[in-house]
């Protein structure tokens, strides 16, 4: 899974490169994720370039931020289509991770 990897400071920036996230990828995304997370607490995911998400990826999102609460850690999501955003927020993911139009909204709310 075609990923870019930016650290700024504490914060891990996450850019998925590929537009689809589904079953046979979805595995190989939260292989390399969840590597990133045992040295990051604060993560930003850019899905911006991600123009559908299947149920098995989808799972791949709570999972993260469920990882992170367990280290008192935080996920924040940017760049949802608003098609992705409408089925992040009916699956509840909005319970579990903040949502922004921008990485760069995503970055500062960590700053803020």
């Amino acid at each position: 899974m075609p990923l870019e990897i930016e650290k700024i400071d504490r914060l891990t920036v996450i850019t998925v490169a590929q537009p689809t996230i589904e079953e046979n990828n979805a595995m190989a995304l939260w292989n390399e994720i969840e590597q990133l997370l045992s040295g990051a607490d604060r993560v930003v995911v850019d899905l911006s370039r991600v123009d559908f998400i299947d149920s098995t990826g989808c799972g791949v999102f709570p999972n993260c931020a469920n990882r992170l609460a367990q280290k008192d850690g935080e996920l924040k999501i940017s760049g949802l289509s608003g098609k992705l955003n409408s089925l992040f927020r009916l699956m509840a993911f909005d319970r579990l991770m903040d949502f922004y139009k921008t990485r760069e909204e995503a970055i500062a709310a960590f700053e803020a």
